[in-house]
């Protein structure tokens, strides 16, 4: 049947008891139903839809809801008025809407598996968890709430077969917690909780056992059969390759397998890790999926360390080629492993059946890499991009400071903090915004406020170490420290005096630095931009540039400017000019205090008031950053 006669036949059933109803006068309100909108949205789903699998999948759907319209008709006459059946219809027509809707998510799925990611509460598992409720057989989701227990005495063990294994597979456990299940429901719900992974081998088992017995007897059966293999020896052939030095002894009697090391004594599957448990279940869910089955995996990387789920998933894609995988995941890690999908991301969710769901296109893959994007996306609070990498002390200044008011991510140098913001923000649809942090450096006052325009803010130093030197921060390092106040004040007044002499002595030292970075700023940021032009004028360009910067000028103007400070003794300006981040090791000299720096971010950390302080004073553009909280 093509959409048009399903939509003709689904409509025909529902005009029948809805006239059944209007006959015999039953007291039931349609207008609470939705079923013309239902049956309208049929058409314009299928119109979007471009994958033939999908397709087909939605079509069997519809052909199933139309039976059940259609039983329903049959069981009219038995009933007082309809108003029983009135019930079974309007779950019947709300299910049918929910399974239209499964089917508009899954339009993303075109060529490529798919990697979705979102941010905690964006309602990743929610999403697996509607999924499930799906009638096909071709929609199967691998949960990340897992009981990896074994049965050893289930009733009828032979009688455990792919249609048990799809009855158990399909039930929604996440969905029973929250519904009540009656008297033993939870004897009920913790049995079938441990029974679905002992349904998965035993069935696998049975139909390995059956069909050698019946290729024995010289009767052909495909059952338990993919590509010419037992699923189960292909499960043996996936898991040597995953950890040879477990082997599985099948016992043909009891229906069951037992792993072993070493060529020993089998043990009992209930002691193996909860890794090698998660493995046997991923590949016998994955091998008994039905052909071309849409596999949705929340948490692939449950349970197992990354060589192992890199390997496996790649092994069982290859193997299940035939089937399209959505994983949904917030790790990095899984997410890099995964080569040429698509990447969405989960925007939003309204805590019902409504996700708002987002590609993220190459073209946006080439401006951050994966990697990063996939970090990001995953984070509802606003991002800050920062210098340096994770063991780097912008990174770990930052995190203590914007502690659960912002995600920090460094990268590198200051080109890429101001890269990866302005292409962060340029992305549509994102739910969050980056800022970032640079160290001012030499950069000029016009370029920095060029930069402020794009949420790109300078700190107040030329180097993070600085703002560790500053008199509250040493201060509160002391006093956290040693007992005594007024020493504390003596040892800090000893190190400014330092500070200021080795400053005012190294003056030059400085200079030269400055010099170099902002030669070093200008050739970083300068392209060729006429292809035309010879060698020797391009360097005359450059040249002339460079003048024109007035660097000279620049580094007298500095050079009484450091004079100015030291004979003011202005400590706190000296803070701001001072390129050496070896002034720590005068500091923990002088404090008698090892890795000060360690003790000073301790102190940011665990103290309230002096966090406050130095957002206060340091980093004007903290209020921009909470409200976008």
């Amino acid at each position: 049947m093509d959409l048009k006669e399903i939509k003709s036949s689904l409509q025909n059933n529902i005009q029948k008891f809805v006239d059944f109803c209007k006959r015999n006068s039953c007291t039931v309100a349609f207008e609470h139903i939705n079923y013309l909108e239902t049956i309208n949205r049929l058409e314009i789903v299928r119109d979007e839809l471009e994958n033939k699998e999908i397709i087909e999948l939605f079509t069997a759907l519809l052909i199933t809801y139309d039976k059940k319209l259609e039983e329903l008709n049959y069981e009219t006459v038995h009933y007082d008025k309809g108003k029983a059946p009135y019930n079974k219809f309007q779950h019947i027509i709300d299910d049918l809407a929910d399974e239209i809707k499964r089917i508009n998510y899954l339009k993303i799925i075109k060529n490529k598996n798919i990697n979705l990611v979102g941010s905690n509460g964006s309602g990743k598992s929610a999403f697996a968890s509607f999924m499930k409720d799906s009638l096909s057989d071709k929609i199967m989701v691998i949960p990340a709430q897992k009981y990896l227990y074994y049965h050893h005495n289930p009733s009828s063990v032979e009688d455990l077969n792919k249609e048990h294994l799809m009855e158990k597979l399909n039930i929604n456990y996440s969905k029973k917690f929250y519904e009540p299940i009656g008297k033993g429901g939870y004897y009920y719900l913790n049995s079938n909780l441990e029974r679905q992974f002992t349904t998965l081998i035993i069935s696998t088992i049975n139909e390995y056992v059956d069909t050698s017995m019946k290729m024995q007897e010289g009767i052909f059966s495909e059952t338990g059969i993919r590509n010419g293999k037992y699923i189960y020896i292909k499960f043996k052939s996936m898991w040597k390759s995953l950890i040879p030095k477990i082997q599985w002894d099948l016992n043909f009697v009891k229906r069951t397998i037992n792993p072993i090391i070493n060529d020993n004594i089998p043990y009992d599957i209930n002691n193996m890790s909860d890794g090698e448990k998660a493995i046997v279940y991923y590949l016998l869910s994955v091998l008994n999926a039905k052909e071309n089955s849409i596999i949705i995996v929340d948490e692939p990387e449950t349970y197992l360390n990354p060589s192992i789920y890199k390997k496996m998933w790649g092994l069982l894609e290859e193997e299940r080629d035939d089937c399209k995988f959505i994983y949904i995941s917030h790790s990095i890690e899984f997410i890099n492993s995964r080569y040429n999908q698509d990447l969405y991301w989960i925007k939003s969710f309204d805590g019902s059946t409504n996700w708002q769901i987002n590609p993220i296109s190459e073209k946006e893959k080439e401006k951050l890499p994966t990697e990063l994007l996939t970090e990001l996306l995953g984070s509802a609070k606003p991002i800050i991009f920062c210098e340096g990498n994770h063991n780097s002390l912008d990174y770990k200044v930052y995190s203590k400071l914007f502690d659960g008011v912002a995600n920090i991510i460094p990268v590198k140098g200051h080109l890429d903090v101001i890269a990866y913001t302005k292409s962060y923000n340029n992305l549509p649809n994102k739910n969050n915004i980056a800022f970032g942090i640079i160290d001012r450096d030499q950069h000029s006052k016009d370029q920095l406020s060029k930069w402020r325009e794009d949420n790109i803010f300078p700190i107040e130093f030329n180097e993070i170490e600085m703002l560790l030197l500053n008199e509250e921060v040493m201060e509160a390092v002391l006093n956290a420290n040693f007992y005594d106040n007024k020493k504390n004040k003596e040892k800090i007044v000893t190190f400014k005096n330092k500070f200021l002499e080795i400053f005012e002595k190294r003056k030059y030292e400085i200079l030269n630095i400055f010099r170099k970075s902002k030669i070093d700023s200008f050739l970083k940021s300068e392209r060729v931009e006429d292809k035309t032009k010879k060698t020797d004028e391009i360097i005359n360009d450059i040249t002339q540039k460079l003048q024109n910067m007035n660097i000279e000028q620049y580094l007298d103007d500095t050079e009484k400017k450091i004079t100015i400070v030291w004979k003011d003794k202005n400590y706190c300006e000296a803070l701001k000019i001072c390129p050496f981040k070896n002034m720590i090791n005068e500091a923990e000299k002088i404090f008698n205090i090892n890795s000060y720096t360690e003790v000073a971010i301790t102190q940011i950390n665990n103290n309230n008031e002096l966090r406050d302080i130095l957002l206060d004073n340091y980093f004007p553009f903290y209020d921009d950053i909470f409200q976008a909280k």
